[in-house]
């Protein structure tokens, strides 16, 4: 479903941003360029937030039982 990719997309950006976590300074109001270079969602996030994906058919199923 639509759904399950865009989620999928959303964790596996949100997997980056939490390998890259401690290389931003969040006080600052802008990042700094060399760390927005390393932004970057690589196929090891995706691969991490696979392992958390559950499909919506799955979630409504559990629901059910």
């Amino acid at each position: 479903m639509g759904a399950d990719v865009a989620y999928f997309c959303k964790e596996a950006a949100m997997k980056c941003l939490r390998r890259l976590l401690h290389e931003l300074n969040l006080k600052d109001e802008k990042l700094a360029p060399e760390v927005l270079d390393k932004l970057l969602v690589t196929m090891s996030d995706f691969d991490n937030a696979i392992e958390d994906l559950m499909p919506s058919a799955m979630r409504a199923l559990l629901r059910i039982t």
